[in-house]
Protein backbone atom coordinates (compact mmCIF):
# COMPACT_ATOMS: atom_id res chain seq x y z
CA UNK A 1 0.00 0.00 0.00
CA UNK A 2 0.99 3.35 -0.19
CA UNK A 3 1.49 5.92 2.02
CA UNK A 4 -1.39 6.98 4.81
CA UNK A 5 -3.68 9.87 4.19
CA UNK A 6 -5.53 11.01 7.11
CA UNK A 7 -8.65 12.11 6.48
CA UNK A 8 -10.86 14.74 8.70
CA UNK A 9 -12.90 12.40 9.24
CA UNK A 10 -10.02 10.56 11.38
CA UNK A 11 -9.73 7.79 9.39
CA UNK A 12 -6.53 6.61 7.52
CA UNK A 13 -7.08 5.97 3.35
CA UNK A 14 -4.33 4.27 1.52
CA UNK A 15 -4.19 2.81 -1.99
CA UNK A 16 -3.27 -0.73 -2.08
CA UNK A 17 -2.43 -2.75 -5.55
CA UNK A 18 -3.30 -6.28 -4.39
CA UNK A 19 -7.08 -6.04 -4.05
CA UNK A 20 -9.31 -7.31 -6.91
CA UNK A 21 -7.52 -7.00 -10.46
CA UNK A 22 -6.18 -3.24 -10.02
CA UNK A 23 -5.98 -2.49 -6.18
CA UNK A 24 -8.38 -0.31 -4.65
CA UNK A 25 -8.86 1.99 -1.40
CA UNK A 26 -9.12 0.73 1.56
CA UNK A 27 -9.71 2.42 5.33
CA UNK A 28 -8.68 1.69 8.77
CA UNK A 29 -10.45 3.37 11.65
CA UNK A 30 -8.57 4.86 14.66
CA UNK A 31 -10.21 1.52 16.28
CA UNK A 32 -8.68 -0.64 13.71
CA UNK A 33 -11.48 -1.41 11.27
CA UNK A 34 -9.89 -2.04 7.86
CA UNK A 35 -12.45 -2.34 4.63
CA UNK A 36 -12.27 -1.75 1.37
CA UNK A 37 -14.07 1.29 -0.09
CA UNK A 38 -13.37 0.95 -3.50
CA UNK A 39 -12.12 -1.69 -5.76
CA UNK A 40 -10.50 -1.06 -9.27
CA UNK A 41 -11.13 -3.17 -12.12
CA UNK A 42 -8.20 -2.40 -14.67
CA UNK A 43 -5.26 -0.98 -15.47
CA UNK A 44 -1.92 -0.07 -12.94
CA UNK A 45 -2.51 1.48 -9.66
CA UNK A 46 -0.33 3.98 -8.37
CA UNK A 47 -0.48 4.05 -4.56
CA UNK A 48 0.14 6.95 -3.37
CA UNK A 49 -3.10 9.35 -2.81
CA UNK A 50 -3.65 12.81 -2.11
CA UNK A 51 -6.19 14.87 0.03
CA UNK A 52 -8.15 17.71 -1.82
CA UNK A 53 -9.46 20.60 -0.45
CA UNK A 54 -13.05 19.10 -0.88
CA UNK A 55 -12.51 16.21 1.24
CA UNK A 56 -12.04 13.86 -1.74
CA UNK A 57 -8.89 11.68 -2.41
CA UNK A 58 -7.17 11.55 -5.86
CA UNK A 59 -4.86 8.88 -7.14
CA UNK A 60 -3.82 7.71 -10.55
CA UNK A 61 -3.41 4.77 -13.12
CA UNK A 62 0.04 4.49 -14.76
CA UNK A 63 -1.74 2.37 -17.23
CA UNK A 64 -5.75 2.14 -18.41
CA UNK A 65 -8.39 4.13 -19.64
CA UNK A 66 -7.34 4.62 -23.20
CA UNK A 67 -3.86 2.92 -22.54
CA UNK A 68 -1.59 6.04 -21.19
CA UNK A 69 -3.39 5.99 -17.37
CA UNK A 70 -5.42 7.94 -16.20
CA UNK A 71 -6.62 10.41 -12.89
CA UNK A 72 -9.85 9.50 -11.05
CA UNK A 73 -11.20 10.93 -7.77
CA UNK A 74 -13.11 8.87 -4.98
CA UNK A 75 -14.90 9.78 -2.16
CA UNK A 76 -14.38 8.52 1.27
CA UNK A 77 -17.34 6.08 0.61
CA UNK A 78 -15.62 4.78 -2.52
CA UNK A 79 -17.75 6.48 -5.24
CA UNK A 80 -15.24 6.47 -7.99
CA UNK A 81 -14.85 9.47 -11.01
CA UNK A 82 -12.14 9.19 -14.09
CA UNK A 83 -11.22 12.77 -14.20
CA UNK A 84 -9.05 12.43 -17.48
CA UNK A 85 -7.48 9.39 -19.79
CA UNK A 86 -3.65 10.29 -21.28
CA UNK A 87 -3.97 8.97 -24.94
CA UNK A 88 -0.16 10.20 -25.83
CA UNK A 89 -0.47 13.40 -27.35
CA UNK A 90 -1.50 14.94 -23.63
CA UNK A 91 1.07 12.89 -22.10
CA UNK A 92 1.56 9.06 -20.96
CA UNK A 93 1.81 7.64 -17.79
CA UNK A 94 1.07 9.33 -14.72
CA UNK A 95 3.70 9.14 -12.30
CA UNK A 96 2.51 8.77 -8.84
CA UNK A 97 2.50 11.56 -5.92
CA UNK A 98 -0.78 13.72 -7.25
CA UNK A 99 -0.64 17.66 -5.73
CA UNK A 100 -4.20 18.70 -5.08
CA UNK A 101 -4.11 22.74 -5.09
CA UNK A 102 -5.87 24.64 -2.61
CA UNK A 103 -7.72 26.34 -5.96
CA UNK A 104 -9.64 23.04 -6.58
CA UNK A 105 -7.31 21.96 -9.46
CA UNK A 106 -5.17 18.97 -9.86
CA UNK A 107 -1.69 18.74 -10.84
CA UNK A 108 0.69 15.91 -11.68
CA UNK A 109 3.33 14.60 -13.63
CA UNK A 110 3.39 11.76 -16.34
CA UNK A 111 6.85 9.71 -17.04
CA UNK A 112 6.36 8.88 -20.76
CA UNK A 113 9.07 10.37 -23.15
CA UNK A 114 9.16 13.04 -22.75
CA UNK A 115 7.82 13.60 -19.00
CA UNK A 116 5.23 16.67 -18.18
CA UNK A 117 3.53 18.03 -15.55
CA UNK A 118 0.17 18.53 -16.06
CA UNK A 119 -2.92 20.75 -14.62
CA UNK A 120 -6.29 19.29 -14.07
CA UNK A 121 -8.98 22.09 -13.82
CA UNK A 122 -12.47 21.32 -11.25
CA UNK A 123 -14.05 21.43 -14.97
CA UNK A 124 -12.17 18.23 -16.08
CA UNK A 125 -9.93 20.57 -19.00
CA UNK A 126 -6.07 19.44 -19.08
CA UNK A 127 -3.56 22.15 -19.63
CA UNK A 128 0.22 20.64 -20.59
CA UNK A 129 3.17 22.91 -19.24
CA UNK A 130 6.31 22.74 -21.59
CA UNK A 131 9.35 21.67 -19.67
CA UNK A 132 12.64 24.09 -19.73
CA UNK A 133 15.68 22.46 -21.82
CA UNK A 134 18.01 20.71 -20.54
CA UNK A 135 15.62 18.37 -18.50
CA UNK A 136 15.76 14.68 -18.88
CA UNK A 137 13.27 13.00 -20.58
CA UNK A 138 13.31 9.98 -18.11
CA UNK A 139 13.68 11.38 -14.97
CA UNK A 140 11.42 11.37 -12.51
CA UNK A 141 9.22 14.89 -11.37
CA UNK A 142 7.78 15.55 -8.34
CA UNK A 143 5.89 18.41 -6.78
CA UNK A 144 4.67 20.18 -3.81
CA UNK A 145 2.46 23.53 -3.18
CA UNK A 146 4.04 26.27 -1.03
CA UNK A 147 2.61 28.56 0.87
CA UNK A 148 3.34 31.52 -2.16
CA UNK A 149 1.00 29.57 -4.26
CA UNK A 150 3.70 28.78 -6.43
CA UNK A 151 4.72 24.99 -7.22
CA UNK A 152 8.58 23.46 -6.14
CA UNK A 153 9.56 20.23 -7.25
CA UNK A 154 12.68 18.22 -8.34
CA UNK A 155 13.57 16.43 -11.51
CA UNK A 156 16.06 13.25 -10.80
CA UNK A 157 18.22 13.69 -13.75
CA UNK A 158 18.38 16.72 -15.15
CA UNK A 159 20.92 19.35 -14.47
CA UNK A 160 24.56 20.13 -16.20
CA UNK A 161 25.85 17.11 -14.36
CA UNK A 162 22.71 14.52 -14.49
CA UNK A 163 22.06 14.76 -10.49
CA UNK A 164 18.74 16.39 -10.70
CA UNK A 165 17.57 19.62 -10.11
CA UNK A 166 15.22 21.38 -7.86
CA UNK A 167 12.60 24.26 -9.54
CA UNK A 168 10.06 26.65 -9.13
CA UNK A 169 6.45 26.98 -11.43
CA UNK A 170 3.81 29.43 -10.68
CA UNK A 171 0.13 27.85 -11.30
CA UNK A 172 0.26 28.63 -14.95
CA UNK A 173 3.33 26.73 -15.75
CA UNK A 174 6.15 28.95 -15.89
CA UNK A 175 9.31 26.92 -14.77
CA UNK A 176 12.37 28.54 -13.04
CA UNK A 177 15.00 26.21 -12.11
CA UNK A 178 16.74 27.70 -8.44
CA UNK A 179 19.35 24.79 -7.91
CA UNK A 180 21.09 22.22 -10.08
CA UNK A 181 22.80 19.30 -7.90
CA UNK A 182 25.56 17.40 -8.03
CA UNK A 183 27.55 14.39 -7.02
CA UNK A 184 27.47 15.59 -3.43
CA UNK A 185 23.37 15.59 -3.27
CA UNK A 186 22.25 13.30 -6.02
CA UNK A 187 19.34 12.29 -7.41
CA UNK A 188 15.91 13.80 -5.71
CA UNK A 189 12.75 11.46 -5.88
CA UNK A 190 10.85 12.70 -3.26
CA UNK A 191 8.43 15.64 -3.08
CA UNK A 192 9.84 18.71 -0.95
CA UNK A 193 8.60 20.00 2.41
CA UNK A 194 8.53 23.77 3.37
CA UNK A 195 9.33 24.83 6.63
CA UNK A 196 8.07 28.05 8.57
CA UNK A 197 10.53 30.57 7.07
CA UNK A 198 9.96 29.38 3.58
CA UNK A 199 13.14 26.78 3.07
CA UNK A 200 12.79 23.91 1.57
CA UNK A 201 14.17 20.18 2.55
CA UNK A 202 14.00 17.18 0.76
CA UNK A 203 16.09 14.19 -0.03
CA UNK A 204 18.14 12.87 -2.25
CA UNK A 205 18.75 8.97 -3.40
CA UNK A 206 22.80 9.35 -3.64
CA UNK A 207 25.71 11.94 -1.98
CA UNK A 208 28.84 11.97 -0.55
CA UNK A 209 31.04 14.03 1.50
CA UNK A 210 32.70 16.69 -1.43
CA UNK A 211 35.73 15.36 1.43
CA UNK A 212 35.04 11.66 0.81
CA UNK A 213 37.03 10.46 -2.08
CA UNK A 214 36.30 6.30 -1.51
CA UNK A 215 33.55 4.21 -4.31
CA UNK A 216 32.31 2.50 -1.70
CA UNK A 217 28.05 2.65 -1.97
CA UNK A 218 28.25 2.91 1.51
CA UNK A 219 29.59 6.79 1.46
CA UNK A 220 26.90 7.09 -1.10
CA UNK A 221 23.80 5.93 0.54
CA UNK A 222 21.54 9.70 0.28
CA UNK A 223 21.61 12.32 1.94
CA UNK A 224 19.07 15.26 3.71
CA UNK A 225 19.52 19.29 2.32
CA UNK A 226 17.62 22.52 2.33
CA UNK A 227 17.62 25.09 -0.06
CA UNK A 228 17.11 28.97 1.48
CA UNK A 229 14.79 31.11 0.24
CA UNK A 230 17.95 33.31 -1.08
CA UNK A 231 19.10 30.23 -2.77
CA UNK A 232 21.36 29.46 -0.46
CA UNK A 233 21.71 25.06 -0.98
CA UNK A 234 23.19 23.45 1.93
CA UNK A 235 23.73 19.44 2.81
CA UNK A 236 22.44 18.46 6.37
CA UNK A 237 23.07 14.91 6.48
CA UNK A 238 24.83 12.27 4.62
CA UNK A 239 22.91 8.66 5.59
CA UNK A 240 26.34 5.96 5.79
CA UNK A 241 24.06 2.61 5.67
CA UNK A 242 24.59 2.56 9.57
CA UNK A 243 21.75 4.99 9.82
CA UNK A 244 19.64 4.34 6.99
CA UNK A 245 20.21 4.66 3.18
CA UNK A 246 18.33 5.37 -0.02
CA UNK A 247 15.42 8.30 1.32
CA UNK A 248 12.45 7.77 -1.21
CA UNK A 249 9.86 9.32 1.03
CA UNK A 250 8.79 12.74 1.19
CA UNK A 251 9.97 14.29 4.56
CA UNK A 252 7.19 15.49 7.32
CA UNK A 253 7.55 18.65 9.15
CA UNK A 254 6.38 17.94 12.82
CA UNK A 255 5.20 20.11 15.17
CA UNK A 256 8.14 19.10 17.56
CA UNK A 257 9.95 21.69 15.29
CA UNK A 258 11.65 18.48 13.67
CA UNK A 259 11.76 16.88 10.11
CA UNK A 260 10.55 13.35 10.25
CA UNK A 261 11.22 10.76 7.43
CA UNK A 262 12.56 7.06 6.72
CA UNK A 263 14.83 5.30 4.40
CA UNK A 264 14.48 2.32 2.49
CA UNK A 265 15.21 -1.24 1.83
CA UNK A 266 18.61 -2.13 0.29
CA UNK A 267 19.20 -5.31 1.96
CA UNK A 268 19.16 -8.06 4.67
CA UNK A 269 20.78 -6.24 6.73
CA UNK A 270 19.62 -2.15 5.68
CA UNK A 271 15.63 -3.10 5.72
CA UNK A 272 15.45 0.86 6.41
CA UNK A 273 15.45 3.41 9.67
CA UNK A 274 13.00 5.98 10.82
CA UNK A 275 14.79 9.19 11.55
CA UNK A 276 14.55 13.02 12.57
CA UNK A 277 16.52 15.91 11.98
CA UNK A 278 16.39 19.24 12.95
CA UNK A 279 16.99 22.41 9.85
CA UNK A 280 20.53 22.48 11.19
CA UNK A 281 21.26 19.00 10.72
CA UNK A 282 21.07 17.16 14.15
CA UNK A 283 20.47 14.02 13.00
CA UNK A 284 19.17 11.00 15.38
CA UNK A 285 18.15 7.88 13.58
CA UNK A 286 14.45 6.36 15.81
CA UNK A 287 14.56 3.19 14.74
CA UNK A 288 16.08 0.47 12.57
CA UNK A 289 13.28 -1.98 10.93
CA UNK A 290 13.38 -5.63 11.82
CA UNK A 291 13.21 -7.40 8.68
CA UNK A 292 11.88 -10.47 10.16
CA UNK A 293 9.46 -9.34 12.57
CA UNK A 294 8.24 -5.63 11.40
CA UNK A 295 8.88 -5.72 7.49
CA UNK A 296 11.47 -3.21 5.59
CA UNK A 297 11.22 0.65 4.28
CA UNK A 298 8.47 2.83 5.03
CA UNK A 299 7.01 5.45 2.38
CA UNK A 300 6.40 8.99 3.87
CA UNK A 301 4.93 9.71 7.78
CA UNK A 302 2.03 11.60 8.55
CA UNK A 303 2.18 12.72 12.16
CA UNK A 304 -1.49 12.75 14.03
CA UNK A 305 -0.99 13.85 17.89
CA UNK A 306 1.88 13.12 19.06
CA UNK A 307 2.41 9.80 16.72
CA UNK A 308 3.53 9.34 13.64
CA UNK A 309 2.19 6.85 11.08
CA UNK A 310 3.34 5.14 7.75
CA UNK A 311 3.56 1.95 5.72
CA UNK A 312 5.61 -1.06 6.14
CA UNK A 313 6.13 -1.83 2.43
CA UNK A 314 7.63 -5.65 3.05
CA UNK A 315 6.09 -7.17 5.97
CA UNK A 316 4.87 -10.73 6.21
CA UNK A 317 1.23 -10.19 4.98
CA UNK A 318 2.29 -7.75 2.13
CA UNK A 319 2.09 -4.58 4.14
CA UNK A 320 1.11 -3.16 6.97
CA UNK A 321 0.08 0.93 8.66
CA UNK A 322 2.63 1.49 11.91
CA UNK A 323 2.35 4.11 14.68
CA UNK A 324 5.70 4.99 15.92
CA UNK A 325 5.15 7.34 19.17
CA UNK A 326 7.58 10.46 19.02
CA UNK A 327 10.07 10.77 22.07
CA UNK A 328 8.28 12.36 25.10
CA UNK A 329 11.31 14.61 25.18
CA UNK A 330 10.71 16.73 22.23
CA UNK A 331 6.77 15.88 21.90
CA UNK A 332 4.61 18.81 22.24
Amino acid sequence: AGPPVHAPNGDFYMATPNAGTSGGIVKLTPRGELRMVAYFTGGENQTILALGADGNLYGAFAKGGKGGGLVYESTLTGDLTSLHEFSGPDGLFPAPGLVAARDGSIYGTTTGRPATIFRIMPDGTLTNFKLPAGWSSTGAVTLMQGRDGNFYGTESEGGKSGSGLIFRMTPTGDITVINELDRTAKTPSAPLVEGPDGTLYGTTMFGRSPDDKSTDQEHNAGTVFKLTPGGEFSVLHWFDVTDGARPQAALTWGSDGYLHGATSLIGPRTPGTLFRITPTGEFTCLHHFDLINEGAGSDSLVQVGTDLYGVISMARAGGALFKFAMPPSVAR
